[in-house]
């Protein structure tokens, strides 16, 4: 271990002496820095690492750690902000312990690679009437009234799982995703300009862009929350997550962070303005943006989680071939009542 090699290393060289005296002090110096070694590794464990990225979906988490619920749950947080790009990675080679919702696509696509190694909680999604949290745009003066009149049409979206959504949504409404459109990934601060000038037809969107879009002229919405209007509703579209090592180690841990998630999402419910007030802090979302960003609904741990809707979602994706196998997502999932 390296740590142990530079023990070592620091023992040799530094005290002058007879041999017996340098084996004595090695040895002494060696058993004290193992000493404050174990000593300083076991502070560390004390402290959870929870990973998050700047997006609306963690308002629960921002909410726990800015209203102390994690404190009162006894837990010692180190909240580290993480880029779209390393936050499963982060969660996957142990530079975080937890991380706030990832989309199931990406979680699936771990659990699909690394079998037995991922867990999620507190399952959230869209609902048909419910906040408006996806969207498909297109210009104001467009003729296009459906999402079927979408056939033959330029779409963009800002997001690998963006794509593979509008591809799931294409293929319920009965037009092929591969043939029947153009769709493009494209940069998410151009995404909009795209649309406006007329370079594609029609944009799907989720928070907080879809809130500024919305806000522009020019633009209007065409499909409210479609996942759950043509795949499934409600649309379970992700969760928080850890690793199942993590779970076996830290059980106790794990059964506060949901505990303070719970308390979190009481806040939000009964004080959405407020607590949405919060993505300022931890997002670039600005003050006058915050209120309109919609939120999506979110499970508390002794609230149904629908996991047969989940299962159909995971089993989709391996039917577009988006996921190479099956996976089992009854396994995935952590329930409360299994955490001592």
């Amino acid at each position: 271990m390296p740590i142990i090699r530079y023990r070592i290393d620091v023992s040799y060289g530094r005290f002058p002496g007879g041999k017996k005296m340098k084996k004595v002090i090695i040895w002494f110096c060696t058993i004290s820095l193992m000493c404050l070694s174990i000593s300083s590794c076991a502070k560390k464990s004390e402290k959870t690492r929870i990973g998050y990225i700047q997006h609306a979906s963690a308002l629960a988490f921002f909410v726990a750690q800015d209203k102390g619920y994690f404190k009162e749950e006894g837990l010692d947080i180190d909240f580290i902000q993480l880029g779209y790009k390393e936050y499963t990675d982060a969660l996957i080679t142990g530079r975080v312990d937890v991380i706030s919702p990832a989309s199931f696509p990406i979680l699936f696509g771990i659990e699909s690679e690394r079998a037995g190694s991922i867990k999620f909680f507190h399952a959230a999604g869209e609902k048909r009437g419910g906040e408006l949290v996806y969207g498909v745009l297109v210009r104001e003066d467009s003729n296009i009234s459906t999402l079927q009149n979408l056939k033959g049409m330029r779409i963009a979206v800002d997001h690998p799982v963006t794509l593979v959504n509008m591809k799931l949504i294409l293929s319920k409404i009965g037009l092929d995703p591969d043939r029947d459109v153009n769709i493009m990934q494209i940069d998410k601060s151009i995404v909009l300009t795209a649309l406006l000038s007329n370079k594609v037809d029609a944009i799907l969107l989720d928070q907080p862009n879809l809130a500024a879009a919305v806000e522009k002229d020019g633009v209007k919405l065409l499909s409210a929350n479609p996942r759950a209007e043509y795949i499934m509703d409600p649309y379970w579209s992700g969760a928080p997550a850890t690793t199942s090592d993590y779970v076996k180690s830290n059980p106790v841990t794990i059964r506060g962070i949901m505990k303070a998630l719970d308390k979190a999402l009481d806040f939000i419910r009964n004080s959405p303005t407020e607590a949405k007030q919060l993505l300022t802090k931890y997002t670039p979302i600005d003050m006058n943006l915050a209120g309109k960003v919609g939120y999506y609904f979110e499970a508390k741990s002794n609230e149904l989680v629908d996991l047969q809707s989940i299962q159909k979602l995971a089993d989709l994706l391996v039917k577009y071939e988006i996921l190479k196998k099956e996976i089992n997502v009854r396994n995935m999932y952590i329930d409360l009542t299994n955490l001592k």
